[in-house]
Formats: structure tokens, sequence, C-alpha cells
């Protein structure tokens, strides 16, 4: 996950398009968004060159290495969730349950949000496009 904020009751993620996370945000619509202690930082943080994807896809094949059981990989907890079908991480303070409403693909469609090929360089305000409902 790039990014995430809360507007009301309202939580916004900014994912990478080709992440298998995206991929299971949209086939799934649950996802559990898991807020970090202190203590927790460096654990979760070596979850970053994890993926699920086997094989993994060539773009990220020099950074990635294959695990089915990401958590465990780096010493956590994956347990049951309440409200979604998705795990939680245990040891992580809050954990918050979510059902995914919307899609929105920021600048693809529209080429002032394109600087060869850098997104980051346009205006996301004038660039979303809503993918889903």
């Amino acid at each position: 996950m790039l990014a995430a904020w809360a507007l009301g009751w309202t939580l916004v993620l900014g994912l990478e398009t080709t992440a298998k996370t995206t991929a299971n945000l949209g086939r799934n619509r649950e996802c559990v968004v898991n807020l970090v202690s202190e203590e927790l930082y460096e654990k979760v943080e070596k979850l970053a060159p994890l993926t699920g994807n086997n094989p993994i896809p060539q773009h990220k094949a020099e950074k990635f290495r294959y695990e089915p059981d990401k958590f465990a990989a780096v010493g956590l907890t994956a347990l049951k969730s309440d409200v979604v079908q998705v795990p939680r991480i245990g040891e992580c303070p809050i954990q918050l349950e979510a059902i995914v409403r919307n899609f929105f693909e920021i600048g693809s469609q529209d080429e002032r949000c394109r600087s060869n090929g850098d997104r980051s360089a346009g205006r996301p305000s004038a660039c979303g496009k809503r993918t889903d409902s």
C-alpha cells in the first residue's frame, strides 16, 4: 500500500495497480487495514518484498520473493477477522475491517496525468476515473 487516509467513515487507500493486494480487493471486496505500533514497524516493513503471486510477475522479480504465508515469514500472527473473511495481524493494536465500496483509478485515461509514464507528475484532482461502483 502506498498511502492511506481517512475521510469521516471512509478510508481511502492508494495502491499500485499491478499489486496482488489490488487484485484481491477487486475480487473479494474486503480488507483489513492493520495499524502498526512503533514496536512492530520493522516486522511489518519486512512484508514489503514478499508476494503471494506465484510465479512472481516479471516486473517484480528482482525485488520480490514468493512467500505463501507472509505473516508467519516475518514473525506475525494471522487471526480470523470478526466481520470480513481476510485475516488480520494479531499483534497490531488497531485492525480496521472494511468492505470495499468503490475503486477509482487515478490518471490512467488522461494524458495530462502522465509524464513519460510517471503518474506522480499529474494532478490527481483533475485525473480521477471511477472504475466500478
